[in-house]
């Protein structure tokens, strides 16, 4: 299991010429494999 975290912009600074900016963004993600072991024969 993999947990992950992302902050862009922690600071929130914005152009006022640029409106369409985003401000602070806060990411997170999980990732799960599932993986079938191998059967280990005698």
């Amino acid at each position: 299991m993999t947990l992950r975290f992302s902050i862009d912009n922690l600071a929130n600074i914005t152009n006022y010429l640029m409106p369409s900016q985003p401000g602070r963004v806060l990411m997170t993600g999980v990732e799960w494999q599932f993986r079938k072991r191998a059967a280990v024969a005698p």
